[in-house]
Parts: C-alpha cells; sequence; structure tokens
C-alpha cells in the first residue's frame, strides 16, 4: 500500500511454497514459490514472467535457484532481510542474477554460495536503479580471463546504486565497460580485491569502505573521469594477518594506456605493502591520509607511502603520512605535497 493508501498490485514468491495463506494480499497475478510445476528458482523466474504491474516480492525465507535469475525490463525484483536468494548454478563463474536494462531492486540479499553473485547492467543504455544489495559468500577464484568469481559486476552506462555491501569473495565489486556509474555506498569486507575500474569512465563513489582485503583494496586500469572517496583499512582484530600489496593502484594493468582525470580522497590505514602506486596517469589529483595505526601488526605494517611509476604527467598529490618508514618510492612524477613540504619532479626513496 502507498502513501495514498492505495494497494500496489505485485506477485509474491514464498520460500514455504504456493498454499501459504496469502489471502489478504493483492496480487496481479498467482503466488510461486519451490513447488511451482517445473521450476528450478524456487518459482522466482516464474513469477517474474507472469508479473503485469513488474512488481515482484520474494517473502521470508532461502530460495534456492539452479537457474540464472534475469530481472527483464520493467521489474522490480526486491525482498526483505529475512529473504535470501542462494546460487546453486553449476558453473561457477555465472552471476546468479542479471539485472537488464530498465530494472529495479529495493532491496536485496545474495548468498553467492562459493560462486559469483550478480552482474548490473549490458552494453548500451541501462537506466537501472538499485537502493540496496548484499551479496556475501562469493568464491575466490581466479583461474583467468573471463573466469574469476565477481561478487558484483557492472557493465553499460546509466546505472544509480546507493548501497552495495559485499562480504568475503574475491572480487567484491568490479566495473569494467561502464560509464555514468554512481555508487553512494560500497562496503566490501575480507575479499581478495576489493574495487576494479577498468575501460570505464564517468564513475563516481560517493562514500567507500575497503575492509581487511587480502590483496589490493582499489585497483583503476584504462579509465577516465574516476572519483572515489573512502577508506582502505585492516581490522586488525577481526583480520589479524590479512594484508594486501596496494592499498590503491592505479595503472600498473593498463597497457599503455593512461587513466586521465581521477579524483582520489583516500585514508589507507594499516592494510601492509605500498599505501599506493601509480602509473600511466595524467591529470590526476590524489588527496591521501597514509598511515599505520596504533594496533598494527609486522604482518600490517604500510612499507611504503607512495610508490612513483612510469608514464605520469600532471599529477598532483597531496599527502599526510604517520608512521610509515619509507614514504616515497621512486621519481615523483608531478607535483606532490608531502605533510606540508612542496616536491616536484624529484626522485626519493
Amino acid at each position: 500500500m502507498n502513501r495514498e493508501g492505495i494497494s500496489i498490485p505485485f506477485v509474491t514468491v514464498s520460500s514455504k511454497g504456493l498454499k501459504n495463506g496469502l489471502s489478504g494480499i493483492e496480487n496481479d497475478g498467482a503466488d510461486f514459490g519451490p513447488d511451482t510445476p517445473g521450476t528450478s528458482s524456487s518459482g522466482i523466474v516464474e513469477a517474474i514472467k507472469n508479473s503485469k504491474s513488474g512488481n515482484v516480492m520474494l517473502l521470508e525465507g532461502e530460495f534456492y535457484t539452479r537457474e540464472q535469475i534475469i530481472i527483464s525490463e520493467g521489474i522490480n525484483l526486491s525482498g526483505n532481510q529475512k529473504s535470501i536468494i542462494i546460487n546453486e548454478l553449476e558453473d561457477p563463474f555465472v552471476p546468479v542474477l542479471v539485472f537488464r536494462p530498465y530494472s529495479s531492486s529495493s532491496f536485496l540479499i545474495v548468498n553467492a554460495n562459493g560462486k559469483s553473485g550478480i552482474k548490473i547492467g549490458e552494453q548500451g543504455n541501462n537506466s537501472i536503479k538499485i537502493d540496496y544489495v548484499k551479496v556475501y559468500n562469493a568464491g575466490n577464484i581466479y583461474a583467468g580471463a573471463g573466469r574469476e568469481n565477481v561478487a558484483v559486476t557492472i557493465t553499460g552506462y546509466n546505472i544509480i546504486a546507493d548501497v552495495v555491501d559485499v562480504y568475503k569473495g574475491n572480487i567484491g565489486l568490479k566495473i569494467a565497460g561502464g560509464s555514468d556509474i554512481r555508487i553512494t555506498d560500497l562496503q566490501v569486507v575480507e575479499s581478495s580485491t576489493g574495487l576494479v575500474v577498468v575501460s570505464s569512465e564517468h564513475v563516481t563513489f560517493e562514500h567507500l569502505s575497503i575492509d581487511s582485503c587480502s590483496y589490493i583494496g582499489v585497483q583503476i586500469d584504462a579509465s577516465n573521469d574516476v572519483t572515489i572517496r573512502g577508506i582502505v583499512w585492516n581490522n586488525v582484530e577481526a583480520c589479524p594477518s590479512n594484508t594486501l600489496k596496494y592499498g590503491l593502484l592505479i595503472g600498473d594493468y593498463s597497457s599503455g594506456y593512461r587513466n586521465n582525470g581521477l579524483t582520489i580522497e583516500l585514508s589507507i590505514v594499516g592494510t601492509g605493502g605500498t599505501g599506493v602506486k601509480i602509473s600511466n596517469a595524467n591529470l590526476c589529483t590524489l588527496n591521501l591520509k597514509i598511515a599505520n595505526g596504533v594496533f598494527h601488526t609486522k604482518d600490517n605494517e604500510i612499507k611504503t607511502g607512495i610508490e612513483y611509476g612510469d608514464g605520469l604527467s600532471l599529477i598532483s598529490v597531496s599527502a599526510l603520512m604517520s608512521n610509515v618508514e619509507s614514504q616515497i618510492n621512486g621519481a615523483v612524477g608531478g607535483r606532490l605535497i608531502l605533510n606540508g613540504d612542496i616536491k616536484e619532479n624529484s626522485h626519493m626513496h
């Protein structure tokens, strides 16, 4: 029922089956569930196909699916805090749920079950809006290009997500071939790599938290006009042995393509390895805080603050560093303000 008191029809999917006492709920079609004849998606695919209004609601419970769920044009698929889609696909690298153009979701939780999670968008215009999605328990396998576990994949252009929440996996969020992508809040916890942005442009993250990952916090390659604000950190009490190779890695896999117009405001705290490595970049601004926390261990101690690679021009870095043994490595490409001191195009160790 909306604010005007008018009932909005929708199709319901129940983990308990078709006959579950839903007579008091107004539907525009039948109820669906795991006992829907011929279903391999706990009735979700059938509900999407039979929805007249486009609204499909998952009721409380676990929805096991052996079939990829395609959220087609005009469909809004939503659940609640007690409704969980569980990936039982045979191929561990295929996303269990795909948002096609002009689809949406208000609230979804997906248990990737040691496999891949969801894909949002396809090449071209999408006009997709996601209010909240949580993907957890993704697999942590990389077996070459196209065969890697990703909790959330985004591609195409014109996609908005308010909250993306990822817990455990290989890559938390990957944007590949994306444009006009706006994420308000992204949280990735205990994955291998938190965020990957590749071959994309006009991408914005307003609030980002990469927590206790074990390889790379944020990776950007072959991309333009990317704005990120947030923190990469390690929860020493929960994950004392997790250590990153890089908190932020720019341009290392760009194959000669320069990353242009990046705007990064990032705190990197107690992650281990190198705080930031930047290569193959032009006209970029980085505002950084790099520190080893009070409770850091030898494992998650940041050894080098910033490492400058090749292919840099018109780079402006402002950095505050605390308790980092080797602050700068390589030739400073552009202008660096380090703890208030200005350094330009100099070589430091």
